[in-house]
């Protein structure tokens, strides 16, 4: 009777399982079919809509990036980020709404966006397996910048510059009619990640002629430009520029000098002095300040990108032991079920070898036939019953078994994650330390240069009295 049973709820769970497999095959993910375009520095969402919808909040759902390594962008389980397989390039940039989940929602938000961050996204439900892929192109642009350089032999020449473009573009030259006169393409130096461009471009002596500098990108269709106009200012040498005019301005100029010298050399001689005196002194404390001033922010910027990777390491820490607690919790639970179930069978193969002695006692000095097959017979059905109930209490004794070792396992990860934890706390009181203690050294210097400053200020006036 209990076979049937058994077998009844295995038939029963099967067509569960294969309703839920069915209804979750309809469902696709909904994505853009053109690429999402975002600026690089702003911030932006990359769209995936499940439909029909469905709650996701209490689901698996993955972002990853195939090709980089490791390739998980964003991971969502059991109602809380799991993070710790996340890529360094993403910490503390990614995140995925609850609220949408719940209407089917697994878009992702990600921040700061960078040049290195343009690519193919893949988000995936991994209980229905299903795939979409969404690309989004990360662009910079600048608006170039015009001059006018005279050469020696006269004749003019334009200089474009632009900095700070992605992906790589390229400038053109355009005279009034709009004719490409040149191109020229963009470089990166090996430690940038944005692109600059540049070019010189001679032109003809001719009045009114506008000539125009686009830089343009071909993937994204971004394109600035800047114009400049010609005039016979810039071309034509001024008349009165002769060589007679520039030895007698050259010579009254002199004079002048000379005249103005001779009047202002005793007065300001002694002021001079102290006044050079006090130059040198402020251009050296100004070097000094700038140099200490600059030291600090590159400690400082140092001091707070190992506080914000403490921070990140701590909360993906804390994260992994609350999924380690819940899973340990969990497992305890199902323990505690399978003991009680236990009791049960445990309690008939008692009762079962007490009533079997006891019917085999009986067999011994009864000699009618009849009557002494029918206890064999049901000695023997006891007997297959209680063989039963010992096959359901080791099937119970494996898998509480199988449960002991993974709650065994768990509970030496959770042992090092609180060691971690404390090792990080330790740390973080380290750098709070330390940073209360500079704080408290630049107090005193900056007391120290006021002191200085005053005195260094004081002494000259004394020396002029």
């Amino acid at each position: 009777m209990r076979k049937q049973i058994f077998s009844l709820d295995v038939l029963q769970f099967s067509v569960v399982l294969l309703q839920v497999h069915f209804c979750w095959s309809q469902n696709t993910l909904v994505i853009p079919s053109q690429p999402i375009i975002a600026s690089a520095g702003s911030d932006v969402t990359l769209p995936c809509q499940l439909d029909p919808v469905k709650d996701l909040r209490d689901m698996v759902v993955e972002w990853s990036r195939h090709d980089l390594t490791p390739r998980y962008i964003h991971i969502r389980r059991d109602g809380l980020d799991f993070l710790i397989d996340q890529n360094s390039l993403y910490l503390g940039r990614t995140s995925v709404s609850e609220s949408r989940l719940q209407q089917g929602d697994m878009s992702l938000s990600l921040t700061r966006v960078r040049a290195s961050d343009g690519g193919k996204y893949s988000c995936y439900i991994p209980l229905i397996n299903i795939k979409a892929e969404v690309t989004l192109m990360v662009v910079s642009v600048a608006p170039p910048s015009m001059s006018l350089i005279k050469e020696r032999s006269g004749s003019p020449v334009l200089r474009c510059e632009s900095r700070g473009w992605y992906p790589e573009p390229e400038l053109e030259w355009l005279d009034s009619e709009g004719t490409v006169l040149l191109r020229t393409e963009a470089q990166r130096g090996a430690s940038e990640e944005l692109f600059s461009v540049s070019s010189r471009l001679s032109v003809e002596q001719r009045l009114g002629n506008t000539f125009t500098c686009r830089v343009r990108q071909q993937e994204s269709g971004q394109s600035r430009e800047a114009q400049l106009s010609i005039t016979d200012n810039l071309l034509e040498p001024c008349p009165s520029c002769s060589l007679s005019w520039i030895l007698f301005s050259l010579s009254l100029i002199l004079f002048l000098a000379a005249v103005a010298v001779l009047v202002v050399w005793k007065c300001k001689i002694k002021r001079k002095k102290s006044d050079s005196k006090r130059i040198e002194l402020g251009e050296k404390e100004e070097r000094e300040s700038m140099m200490k001033e600059e030291i600090t922010n590159l400690l400082k910027q140092q001091d707070e990108t190992q506080r914000l990777q403490l921070k990140e390491n701590l909360e993906k820490t804390e994260t992994e032991l609350r999924y380690v607690n819940d899973v340990i919790n969990r497992l305890t639970v199902e323990k505690d079920v399978l003991m009680k179930f236990k009791e049960e069978p445990l309690e008939a193969i008692h009762n079962l070898k007490i009533l079997i002695e006891t019917e085999k006692k009986k067999l011994g000095p009864i000699l009618i036939k009849d009557k002494s097959k029918k206890q064999t017979q049901y000695v023997e059905t006891l007997q297959r019953e209680n063989y039963m109930h010992m096959k359901t209490v080791e099937v119970l004794d494996n898998q509480i078994k199988t449960l002991e070792e993974v709650i065994s396992v768990s509970v030496q990860r959770k042992g090092q994650l609180e060691a971690e934890l404390q090792q990080m706390e330790k740390q973080k009181k380290r750098q709070e330390t330390k940073t209360q203690q500079e704080t408290r050294e630049e107090e005193e210097k900056v007391n120290v240069q006021e002191n200085v400053q005053v005195n260094a200020h004081d002494q000259p006036q004394k020396s002029q009295v």
